[in-house]
């Protein structure tokens, strides 16, 4: 997947309605949590970013290493939870969460400033586990999109590059 650099500017309510889940670091939300189908030998390993075990803190403040939401207007905060899943891809733990976004919203996850920057090029994607909650009888990929960014550099979302994708 070849990053976009995505660069509107950050005002107001600049996502439509069916943008509602973007996370501005899911590196965050599951990169690579299953061994790949077809590796090839000299292709690293994937990277567990979390587990969703309780290591990670989850709250609506954006305190650094911590998971956090956001949104448009107070109810356009996602609730999120860790659930005990028995087909958790690691663990026991999934991060669950509930959302009826008007505007814009969504979670991410920052990583500690106090650390060194993480080098993510050797990698070539990202896998992001999602259980849609569309009840509809619908073809996979017919429902609303949901995006997400990543993060790169600069102390918040508004001073940083993004790169999206859905």
């Amino acid at each position: 997947m070849p990053p976009t650099p995505h660069s509107r500017p950050r005002k107001g309510r600049s996502r439509p309605a069916t943008a509602a889940l973007a996370a501005a670091a899911v590196l965050a939300t599951l990169l690579a949590g299953a061994a790949p189908s077809q590796a090839a030998a000299d292709d690293p390993a994937p990277v567990l970013v979390d587990r969703f075990e309780g290591e990670v803190p989850l709250g609506n403040n954006p305190p650094a290493d911590a998971i956090f939401t956001w949104g448009g207007d107070a109810d356009d905060h996602p609730q999120l939870k860790l659930a005990e899943r028995a087909d958790a891809p690691e663990g026991e733990q999934v991060l669950e969460g509930s959302y009826d976004i008007s505007a814009y919203g969504g979670f991410s996850h920052e990583f500690a400033v106090d650390t060194p920057p993480r080098n993510w090029t050797a990698h070539k994607g990202i896998r992001f586990w999602w259980y849609g909650q569309n009840t509809a009888p619908l073809p996979p990929g017919s429902g609303k999109r949901i995006h997400f960014e990543i993060k790169d550099g600069g102390a918040n979302g508004g001073a940083s590059e993004l790169w999206t994708t859905s």
